[in-house]
């Protein structure tokens, strides 16, 4: 007999209840136990994970970004990666998708059996089994090829390696080693792209496609551009990257790895603090300019290398440090190890005349009226000859008598080492301290960057202190003296030339060159680099004017002047030609060294170019003088701007217009503002003319419309000529825009009513 439905529903009710009140006893009594017996165990368990995991490491900071003076970024921290394939993970995935297909077949041969078959499942079915087979990594393989050969050209391997590689390594079931490195080193963004393509898609535990962080890496967005002043790209840091390394760098933390979620993370114990941002002097813009003039230059020369400086007058910022070095193609490159401006031993030529000269004056030894016989451009002193020979022909550059300002203008060894011998010969050490004082060659620029920059100049003094260290050295020689007066028997870097050159510019105020101009962290200034001076005055006022004009005449004396291949029809120049020997007679250095413009100095910039081998003497003038006018024209048009009074007017333009025509009481007011002077009795009607003779006098005239002519509608602005014309019963196109130039229909001629006419508006 069977139980009533209701009483049947209480039963499986009563047995589910009893069901649940088994499983909650169960889970408690495991609850029990876990907190009791095995209490313990757990807690020995969880201490092995914890010593796993939470192993104490390193976290690096980011680095921070260098920046141009214009806020452009110069150098950033880019990740890159080493990609791995995991052929094993590959090779799974094909085995679950082989089964798959088998296992869909048998259902498929089992449905096509029965009697009332299901075609849209047996199709659906084939459809899946289609698509397992095309994602077969033998089925994809030659498409991902494809696409890597497509991205990496030349720079990967060949599609035959790629096929090699893929096939070994599939076949062997290879996780690691050195066969299963499919790249050693890619950025982010190749990254993220690769990623995109056939199999990789699928994601790492599919694909088998493994990136490996490598340490990140300093990415210069301008490519080689001022690398070798940013010290970017360098196996070990230089420039601004190691000047200012411990800003950029950071505070390294401290954490440990834990597990959440089943995955290894790290937890801070202390959060690492990123490096700060050092903004530079440096003017992209600039940079560009003079590398590329520089570039063009030493390829014409066929020279070993080059370099420009160019630095503001006032501040010392340093907008451009070009270094370019031939390689072996030939080609021209900035190198991070390769910083020219940087070196020692670097002997200036005749750009060192003005420092001597300048010295001469201040311990009035010379004066300006005085003259110099340079006899027949060789002058004999002890065993030195010094001479002004041309170095091809071997005549006489310049001869004769000349006066103290020839001596810069024309660049005369012979006239130069003469004043300073009748000058010192008695007491050379008093030239070296005079030198000193004004700060040539002290202090020393330290703007902490890796490798020496350090000037010599040293006297009789110097030398005997120095040689008790060192025997070996050479003791002062007599003919130190005039050799040392244009440039020999010293070490200059480049940028000691720049720095005094720049205090002649600067009204004898020295400036130390300046690379940074402040730091910051989260958009927070931490630290500025105000202008800092050396010496508020090389010499007196007076001096400083002579030699401004002796520079300012090596560019502009057409006849004489050794620079005036610098000369400009757009910026004035001042400046000095350098050319100097090293390591016997066939190898030389040009410079030319100034500032500009030469009424109100912005800039000076250094051109230096080595070995040039274009046929024809050595010359700083002809050779370097040119890539300093073309920087300085391109650079001042880049920074120069103008207000609108300092365009001069049109000699053709007209101030004034010569008839004026419309509503009456705007033009009485408009005259009024402009204080016009105009003659006549203002007109009644709502329309007038105003016109201006010859002498610029403006008288008034009334404007009369016949009724059924058309009226004239020229020199109206448009609300005018739209009244008048409407007014009339004209129908009005327009076209332009401005005052009526032209009309369609001419002034005095009938029309009909409602007839259309064109105004053109200039």
């Amino acid at each position: 007999m069977s139980l009533p439905k209701d009483k049947h529903i209480i039963v499986l009710f009563f047995l589910l209840y009893l069901l649940v009140v088994l499983a909650f006893g169960l889970v408690v009594r495991r609850i029990v136990i876990i907190q009791g017996k095995e209490k313990i165990g757990w807690l020995h368990l969880s201490d092995s994970l914890n010593r796993a995991y939470n192993d104490t490491t390193e976290i690096q900071p980011a680095r921070g970004n260098i920046y141009s003076d214009a806020n452009k970024l110069l150098v950033t921290t880019v990740p890159e990666y080493k990609l791995v394939m995991d052929f094993e993970t590959l090779y799974a995935r094909d085995t679950v998708l082989l089964a798959d297909n088998r296992r869909l077949q048998k259902r498929i041969d089992q449905e096509q059996k029965k009697r009332h078959r299901d075609t849209a499942q047996i199709n659906s079915w084939q459809r899946r089994i289609k698509k397992n087979r095309q994602m077969l990594f033998e089925n994809q393989r030659d498409s991902l090829v494809l696409c890597l050969v497509k991205k990496f050209g030349n720079k990967g391997k060949t599609r035959e390696q790629y096929v090699d590689f893929f096939r070994k390594g599939y076949k062997k079931r290879l996780r690691n080693g050195s066969d299963t490195w499919l790249f050693n080193k890619v950025s982010y963004t190749d990254l993220q792209e690769i990623k995109t393509f056939p199999v990789f898609r699928e994601g790492q535990f599919k694909s088998g496609l493994i990136p490996e962080q490598l340490s990140d890496n300093r990415h210069a967005p301008y490519g080689s551009l001022a690398v070798a002043i940013l010290g970017v790209k360098s196996t070990e840091k230089r420039g601004i990257e190691a000047a200012f390394d411990s800003y950029l760098a950071g505070t390294k933390g401290k954490g440990h790895t834990t597990k959440r979620a089943g995955e290894r993370i790290i937890e801070y114990d202390i959060k690492p603090e990123n490096g700060a941002d050092v903004y530079s002097t440096l003017n992209i813009d600039m940079q560009d300019i003079a590398e590329k003039v520089l570039r063009n230059k030493l390829i014409e020369l066929n020279a070993e290398n080059g370099c420009v400086l160019l630095m503001e007058v006032k501040t010392g910022a340093v907008k451009v440090c070009v270094n370019l070095i031939k390689t072996g193609d030939s080609s021209y490159i900035e190198l991070s190890n390769g910083n020219l401006a940087l070196r020692s031993e670097i002997a200036p030529g005749s750009t060192f005349k003005v420092p001597t000269l300048i010295a001469a004056f201040e311990d009035k030894v010379v004066d300006i009226n005085d003259t110099i016989d340079c006899q027949e451009g060789v002058w004999k002193y002890q065993d030195k000859e010094v001479n002004d020979l041309n170095k091809i022909s071997r005549t006489p550059r310049v001869k004769g008598k000349i006066s103290v300002s020839d001596v810069i203008i024309r660049s005369s060894n012979v006239g130069i080492a003469k004043l300073i011998v009748k000058g010192y010969e008695k007491n050379p050490q008093q030239f070296v301290n005079t030198l000193h004082r004004m700060c040539v060659d002290k202090p020393d620029i330290d703007n902490g960057f890796t490798g020496a920059m350090k000037a010599e100049i040293l006297g009789p003094k110097e030398k005997k202190a120095r040689k008790k260290n060192n025997p070996k050295l050479k003791s002062w020689s007599p003919v130190d003296l005039p050799v040392m007066s244009y440039g020999y028997s010293v070490n200059m870097p480049m940028f000691y030339t720049l720095r005094f050159f720049n205090a002649i510019a600067n009204d004898g105020c020295m400036v130390e060159p300046q690379f940074v101009h402040e730091i910051k962290r989260n958009d927070e200034v931490i630290k500025t680099f105000p202008p800092k001076v050396v010496n508020p005055a090389i010499c007196s006022q007076k001096t400083l004017s002579y030699i401004r004009e002796m520079m300012l005449r090596v560019v502009e004396d057409t006849e004489h002047g050794t620079g005036k291949s610098a000369r400009s029809k757009f910026v004035r120049i001042a400046g000095k030609t350098g050319t100097s020997e090293y390591d016997g007679k066939d190898k030389n250095r040009v410079s030319f060294c100034g500032f500009y413009p030469y009424e109100k100095p912005q800039y000076t910039c250094l051109v230096f170019i080595e070995l040039p081998k274009q046929a024809g003497a050595a010359s700083g003038g002809s050779m370097a003088g040119p890539v300093f006018k073309e920087i300085a024209e391109r650079a001042m048009a880049m920074t120069t701007k103008l207000s609108i009074d300092d365009y001069s007017v049109d000699s053709l333009h007209e101030k004034y217009p010569s008839k004026m025509i419309g509503n009456t009481s705007e033009l009485k007011f408009l005259l009024k503002k402009l204080n016009f002077n105009i003659e006549g009795k203002v007109p009644n009607d709502k329309f007038a003319s105003v016109r201006r003779d010859s002498m610029g006098v403006f008288e008034w005239l009334p404007v009369n419309y016949s009724q059924n002519t058309v009226p004239s509608l020229r020199g109206m602005g448009l609300k005018d000529a739209l009244y008048v014309a409407e007014k009339a019963g004209l129908r009005v196109n327009v076209q332009g825009r401005g005052k009526v130039n032209a009309q369609s229909l001419r002034a005095g001629d009938s029309f009909q009513k409602g007839q259309t006419i064109q105004l053109i508006l200039k």
